[in-house]
């Protein structure tokens, strides 16, 4: 995958702790570098809501970083 200038791209997925409402074992990444990952959950998964941030960089001059959100809400 590449940017508009075909760049290739950096890919970091992070859980955002500071902004979970979420009381339990946070979930894990397979593959936090990869273009896609899987959330693994643990298997006491409370409800409760948690953010997933993508951090996406290209490797042009200068390299450029853009960043997405994804909310993720555990329902009983």
């Amino acid at each position: 995958r590449s940017d508009p200038d075909n760049h290739p791209l950096d890919y970091l997925w992070q859980i955002y702790p500071e902004a979970t409402a979420y009381s339990g074992e946070l979930p894990k990444l397979s593959d936090p570098h990869a273009a896609s990952t899987t959330l693994v959950l643990p298997r006491n998964a409370r409800p409760g809501t948690f953010h997933v941030l993508l951090q996406l960089t290209d490797k042009g001059a200068p390299p450029l970083t853009r960043y997405a959100r994804i909310i993720v809400n555990i329902i009983p």
